[in-house]
């Protein structure tokens, strides 16, 4: 079935599959039935595309065969990654942090795809001082976008991949999400909630085949606020090692995995199995 599968891939890679994406996914889908998602020739939802983390998973899905539908905020940052990857991706300007703005995502891979396979939630912004010094606006940015946003994604396509008896969802959290520190009280917020989310709707939909996991990275050398001394970035993780990691999780099944670096060294720790 393997076999099979592949050979009508490459067939319709270059061809059919641009011109008619969303049959071609079907009936790749009636050849495949029920069984592990894998990335090569899914759909990917990846949120926060623009840069970084994100831009990287991008990249990287794109890279292996996938078909991608990059969110971002900013239309330049979409059309340097397009740029970049070629036509593997679907370019959607969208703000996550607004729950109308997640279901019209969701609504377009479905038009152009018939099918959502993967999605990383990796959409984030962080904004860092004394909670009584964070302006409203900061605080309601970061619940939106980092928890909301995450949560409204997931509910856009949970139903579809359970009812395909299929699919990976991974939520990209952080090791603040475990160890908060001072001055991070609503960001840390945001990731412990991620952390609770993925545990509870991992649970939920693993009778049904659907994965969920969440990658919680320490410091990744993105420009991201979170790294904000020499010190902290002489041992960050690059956007594309935090990408692997991402990813891997579509193989590896549903988990919570922290994942930091030492002395130059990738280091993960699976925290929970479901």
């Amino acid at each position: 079935m393997a076999d099979v599968t592949a050979a009508f891939s490459r067939i319709f890679k270059n061809a059919a599959w641009k011109l008619a994406p969303g049959l071609c996914g079907r009936i790749v889908d009636r050849i495949r039935g029920p069984g592990p998602t894998k990335v090569r020739d899914s759909v990917v939802i990846v949120t926060g595309a623009g840069k970084g983390i994100g831009r990287a998973v991008a990249l990287a899905a794109a890279g292996e065969g996938a078909q991608v539908v990059a969110v971002a905020r900013t239309q330049a940052d979409l059309d340097s990654l397009t740029a970049e990857a070629g036509p593997g991706i679907l370019a959607v300007k969208a703000d996550v942090s607004d729950r109308r703005e997640t279901a019209r995502v969701a609504k377009l891979a479905f038009e152009k795809f018939s099918r959502v396979d993967i999605l990383v939630n990796n959409a984030g912004v962080g904004y860092f001082d004394a909670l009584e010094k964070l302006p409203p606006e900061e605080i309601d940015a970061m619940v939106d976008t980092n928890f909301r946003g995450a949560v409204y994604m997931a509910r856009a396509v949970a139903g579809h991949m359970a009812r395909r008896g299929r699919g990976a969802i991974i939520n990209v959290s952080s090791v603040l999400g475990f160890n908060a520190r001072a001055g991070e009280s609503v960001y840390a917020a945001t990731k412990f909630g991620l952390i609770g989310f993925t545990t509870a709707l991992a649970k939920e939909l693993k009778p049904s085949g659907v994965t969920v996991s969440a990658v919680c990275p320490g410091a990744v050398d993105t420009g991201f606020a979170d790294n904000r001394n020499a010190a902290v970035r002489a041992d960050a993780l690059t956007a594309c090692e935090t990408a692997a990691e991402v990813l891997g999780c579509v193989a590896l099944g549903p988990r919570i995995v922290r994942v930091t670096k030492n002395a130059g060294r990738v280091a993960r720790e699976v925290v929970n199995r479901f």
